[in-house]
Parts: C-alpha cells; structure tokens; sequence
C-alpha cells in the first residue's frame, strides 16, 4: 500500500509531465492525473477517519482523567476531614499532643517553614517591590501600526489543517 507521501512524491513526478509538449505525455498525464488524484483523495479520507477515532478514544480518555481527579480530590478531602477531627480531639478534648496505640502514634507537631504572617495596615513604599511587565499589547499595537522597533517585530501567522 502506497504512503501518502510516496502518493505525493508520484503526484510532483507528474507535474512534470505537464510541461511536455508531446502528445502522448498529453494523455498519459491526464490518465495518470485522474488515477493518482482519486488514489491520493482516498488516502486523505482514511487519515480523517483514523483522526476521528483518535480524536474520539483522547476524549474519552480525558473524561476518565477528569472523573478520577474529581474521585481523588473527594478521598483528599475525607483524609484531611479525618487528620483534622484527630488533632481537634487530641487538643481540645483529650488536652494530649501524643498518643500511642497498639499500630499507630499520634503525635501533634508544630509546623514548619516560615512562621505564618498577616498584614492588616497600609504598608510603607519602602516595604513594597516594584514589579515591571512588558506590555506586550502596546508593543503590538505599535508595530501593527508600522514602527520598527529593535526589540520585537511580528512573526508570521502558522498554518494548520481544519478537517470538515
């Protein structure tokens, strides 16, 4: 079975038959055109239709990604649900930071990193950081507009396939 590449390679041969000026080139470019044109259109079908199913079973997959995620983000939930009744039990109602049974111990521990901070006044400039951003629709506003600057220019647009 040909490629479609190799159908493509048979397709510019034939161009070059186009520019003979014989006339039996003549018509076996027209037969050869029409042969290769239809084998070539075929090809392109069944790469839409494998696309398709491609397309369809990623779908499918993402979905079942999603619904797991969700399925996991609910068991996070439940732990975290659990681990704090434990500590709300330990500290308020049994007043004890370490327990230990006949599988497990239980231990309430301080957190680590940096100790936690709440700002709650106007803070001075000299407590501030000043952050610069390009401004990247300024920039393209003036070189749609035609100025030439030596830092950015436009980039051509790509090209992509849209398959009906």
């Amino acid at each position: 079975m040909d490629t479609l590449y190799s159908l493509s390679d048979e397709y510019v041969q034939l161009m070059d038959l186009a520019i003979s000026t014989d006339p039996e080139d003549e018509q076996a470019f027209a037969d050869t055109l029409e042969g290769l044109t239809a084998v070539i259109n075929t090809k392109m079908d069944d790469y839409a239709v494998v696309m398709t199913h491609l397309k369809g079973r990623s779908d499918l997959i993402q979905t079942e990604i999603d619904r797991l995620k969700a399925m996991q983000q609910v068991i996070d939930n439940h732990e975290k649900r659990m681990k704090a009744a434990l500590l709300n039990v330990m500290t308020e109602k049994l007043n004890q930071r370490k327990i230990t049974t006949d599988f497990h111990t239980f231990t309430v521990c301080k957190n680590g990193g940096k100790q936690p901070m709440e700002i709650t006044g106007e803070v001075p400039d000299n407590y501030k950081r000043v952050v610069y951003e390009t401004d990247t629709e300024k920039i393209r506003k003036e070189l749609e507009a035609g100025a030439t600057l030596p830092f950015a220019h436009l980039e051509e647009r790509g090209e992509h396939l849209r398959i009906k």
